[in-house]
């Protein structure tokens, strides 16, 4: 007897293969519980947050032959997580071995359950040169650079200093463009900033977001200084609004987005756009990575296609996580200390940090544009390699990784895919056409649009 459930059908009727699967998977989940023990201990560190990004709307692979789940979530992650896991799995003996994590998080060599896929590096390079999908405002064989256009570069002065592109609204963001408007140097450079236009209201930040935002994730961590409220008020922050067309989401196509919605823009097809012509008119790039969510240090080390589209044009700042620009060095690339002082990159996440990085740029943007060219001139080469370096990569991993899908070689065949999606996720379970099964919040699992009782 079938029984209709929010346009599902349930059914008791499940293969062999599928329940192994699916009990397997339910077995892994179960690492929830050590997110809510530290939750209902108070300690501050099991945010159920961090397990919801990495297990909800992911995908998961069951082998039968080798009888494991192998796990994709290309989001950046935070360490926490890895170090859950660890736990998790030393503690369930039973399921090592069970389990396979790919993630873009560096530390995830170090961990047997884990596999390290740069897919952000490799994603961005492939758009860069003309490989798989394309960038939006693709230049496909211009980039590397020919030594003509190097001569261009070389010989022509830039019209401003810097490029500040940040997509959805986040508090780091937020607090860095608030220092270049104090310092008195947003003047000098391109700042963008998307899901701050709040239609209702007509205006681009509302009351509501500066009594809220601003105190919860400013003045709560001790910034010193006001929220300058009239640049935020009358800044163009969309200076480019291709991006907002190319997102891919039918509901969200304009860029008047809720002001204290995070993260409202961006996303889709626009994660792969960049307006190249925009960055080559600035001589440095000040990269505003996806990582911290917040004002809290989450050990990510993240590293987008944000930090990539800007390395493989300017020498760069980083506004992240500690780490992430020894990340960038660790995958070969070289970054720019004869422009700025890179021990930021050893700080955790703090007005501190978010205030030395913004001397940094200042210290550049007190220099003559003439001085800043010929520091430009100097570091050219650096660009030049990175660009050479990201072929490599691109080559290097050609072969271990499948660039249409992401899955790694060695599990590429064919078999089991499961998707887990939120509650009522529909449309999520729609538009994947390979998904076989997946698993709701409420560990339900749908199997060709008929629900079953786990």
């Amino acid at each position: 007897m079938n029984i209709h459930i929010q346009g599902y059908t349930m059914s008791k009727k499940i293969n062999k293969d599928t329940q192994r699967a699916v009990e397997l998977l339910k077995e892994i989940l179960k690492l929830r519980e050590l997110y809510k023990v530290d939750i209902e201990a108070g300690t501050g560190i099991g945010d159920m947050s961090y397990y919801e990004y990495m297990f909800s709307c992911s995908y998961f692979k069951y082998y039968k032959d080798r009888d494991v789940i192998v796990h994709q979530n290309y989001e950046p992650c935070a360490k926490m997580n890895l170090i859950k896991m660890e736990k998790f799995f030393k503690d369930r003996k039973d399921l090592r071995g069970k389990y396979i994590f790919l993630t873009t998080h560096p530390d995830a060599v170090n961990y047997d359950f884990a596999h390290y896929i740069p897919k952000f590096t490799i994603e961005a390079g492939c758009n860069l040169i003309g490989i798989g999908e394309h960038g939006h405002n693709s230049y496909t064989e211009h980039i590397p650079y020919s030594k003509e256009y190097v001569d261009f570069l070389s010989k022509n002065k830039k019209k401003g200093y810097y490029v500040c592109f940040n997509g959805g609204l986040k508090p780091n963001r937020v607090l860095l463009i608030n220092e270049l408007v104090r310092l008195g140097i947003h003047k000098k450079g391109l700042i963008s900033l998307l899901g701050v236009k709040n239609k209702a209201e007509n205006n681009l930040l509302t009351k509501r977001y500066m009594e809220g935002f601003w105190k919860t994730y400013h003045l709560k961590y001790k910034y010193p200084y006001e929220f300058e409220t009239e640049f935020f008020n009358t800044h163009n922050f969309v200076p480019d609004e291709n991006p907002i067309s190319l997102r891919g989401d039918g509901n969200m196509t304009s860029i008047e987005f809720d002001a204290t919605t995070e993260g409202a823009a961006g996303g889709g097809k626009a994660g792969s756009y960049y307006n190249k012509s925009d960055a080559e008119d600035y001589y440095f790039n000040v990269v505003s990575e996806t990582y911290p969510r917040g004002m809290d240090e989450e050990q990510s080390a993240s590293l987008t296609e944000k930090a990539h589209k800007a390395l493989f044009t300017s020498p760069i700042i980083m506004n992240g996580d500690k780490g992430a620009l020894q990340h960038i060095k660790n995958l070969g690339f070289q970054t720019f200390p004869e422009w700025f002082d890179e021990s930021y990159d050893d700080m955790s996440v703090s007005p501190k940090k978010t205030m030395f990085i913004a001397a940094q740029i200042e210290k550049i943007c007190s220099m003559k544009i003439s001085e800043v060219h010929e520091l430009y001139v100097e570091t050219l080469p650096k660009v030049l390699y990175n660009q050479k370096r990201i072929v490599e990569l691109v080559d290097e991993w050609r072969n271990k990784v499948d660039y249409n899908t992401w899955w790694p070689l060695e599990y590429n065949e064919e078999t089991l895919i499961i998707y887990s999606a939120h509650a009522g996720d529909v449309e999520g379970h729609n538009r994947t056409g390979e998904i076989s099964f997946f698993l709701d919040e409420q560990q339900k699992v749908c199997i060709n649009q008929d629900l079953y009782e786990l």
